[in-house]
C-alpha cells in the first residue's frame, strides 16, 4: 500500500516538472534535433523554387509602404496597419507565386502554398517591437493555423523531452510550415519559417529566413532540467512486521487468524 502511493505520488510530482519546465521557453529549451534537420532542408527546396524569396520580397515592399501612408490623423490606428498589411501580403504574394507556377490560393482567407507535399501558411506577427521573440508565437488566434499545428503534433512524435522514453517517428511526417513575419516601427521587416507545434512549445523547429532575423532559443538548454524518476533504480525497503501481543495473558505469542 505505502509502496504503490509512492510511485504515484513520484509520477505527480515527475509530471508537474515535466509540464513546469515546458511552459518555461526563455529558459532555453531546444528545438527538436531530427525535425531541424528536417527544416534546413525543406527551407533550401523552397528556397531554390522561388517561394520564400518571392513571400519575403513581397513582405518588404508592403510593409514600409503602409507606413509611410499610415495617417493616425484620419483615424488610421495600429490594427488598420496590421490588417491592411497583412491582406497586401496576402493577395500580392498569391498573384505573384502563381504567376511563377507555384501552387498558391487564398483558403479561409489565408495564404496557402502547397509544394512538395507540405502546406505552408503565413502570418504577421502581432507586435512590432524589436524585442519580440518567435518563441511567443500563438495558433489559438487563427483557425487554420491551429490546425497544422494540431496535424503536425499528432503525426510526429519527437523523443526528446518525453516523460518516459519513446520510439521518436520520422519527423518527415510533418506536413504542416508556417511563416510569421513582423513588421518593425522603423520599415524593416523579419520573417521565419517552422514546423507549428500544438501545446505550451509552438515550434518543433524554426528557422530565420535571413541573417538580421534573430532567433533567441539557443540550440542547447541554458539550464539544467530535473530528469523523471527511473522506476528501476527504486529499491522498496521491507517492510518492518511486529509480532501483536496478548494483553489477556501474562504470556506473549503471536496473533493468531482470529485476532485482529
Amino acid at each position: 500500500m505505502g509502496y504503490a502511493y509512492l510511485l504515484h505520488f513520484l509520477t505527480i510530482l515527475s509530471v508537474s516538472a515535466t509540464s513546469s519546465a515546458s511552459r518555461a521557453i526563455t529558459q532555453g529549451v531546444p528545438y527538436d534535433d531530427a525535425a531541424d534537420a528536417l527544416l534546413r532542408d525543406v527551407i533550401d527546396d523552397w528556397v531554390d523554387r522561388g517561394i520564400l524569396g518571392s513571400l519575403r520580397s513581397v513582405v518588404a515592399e508592403v510593409w514600409p509602404r503602409n507606413l509611410d501612408r499610415h495617417e493616425s490623423d484620419i483615424g488610421d490606428d495600429r490594427m488598420v496597419l496590421g490588417v491592411q498589411s497583412s491582406r497586401n501580403v496576402r493577395n500580392i504574394g498569391v498573384r505573384r507565386l502563381q504567376g511563377q507556377g507555384i501552387d498558391a490560393a487564398v483558403v479561409d482567407h489565408s495564404l496557402q502554398v502547397k509544394h512538395a507535399g507540405r502546406v505552408l501558411h503565413i502570418g504577421k506577427a502581432r507586435s512590432s517591437a524589436t524585442t519580440w521573440s518567435i518563441d511567443s508565437q500563438r495558433w489559438d488566434d487563427s483557425e487554420v493555423r491551429q490546425s497544422g499545428a494540431l496535424a503536425n503534433s499528432r503525426a510526429y512524435y519527437p523523443s526528446d523531452g518525453a516523460l518516459f522514453p519513446v520510439r521518436a517517428s520520422d519527423p518527415a511526417v510533418l506536413r504542416f510550415l508556417h511563416l510569421t513575419w513582423q513588421g518593425l516601427d522603423n520599415g524593416a521587416t523579419r520573417a521565419w519559417v517552422g514546423f507549428p507545434r500544438d501545446g505550451d512549445l509552438p515550434w518543433f523547429a524554426v528557422a530565420p529566413l535571413a541573417a538580421a532575423d534573430p532567433l533567441r532559443r539557443p540550440s542547447t538548454p541554458t539550464g539544467a532540467t530535473t530528469p523523471p524518476p527511473n522506476y528501476d533504480d527504486i529499491q522498496a525497503s521491507e517492510p518492518e512486521v511486529k509480532l501483536k501481543r496478548d494483553k489477556g495473558q501474562g504470556g506473549q505469542r503471536p496473533a493468531g487468524m482470529d485476532e485482529s
